[in-house]
């Protein structure tokens, strides 16, 4: 089974304008995600070229 889930920011302006505690928090997430793909359980992962509504990027895992 594979789950496909979508990245949408937590502000309108993100990433565009990050906070200190935002970079942080980003770097954390590609950190888990490097680590994911480690694991076989992340198949891919990136963000989206064009913002389609509120959608940055996109992810397909691997059940756990």
């Amino acid at each position: 089974m594979q789950w496909l889930y979508r990245v949408v920011p937590a502000r309108p302006d993100m990433p565009g304008a990050p906070t200190p505690e935002g970079s942080a928090l980003a770097s954390a997430h590609v950190d888990y995600l490097c680590h994911l793909k480690e694991k076989g359980v992340l198949i891919l992962a990136g963000h989206t070229q064009e913002h389609v509504g509120t959608i940055r990027g996109l992810a397909v895992n691997r059940r756990c």
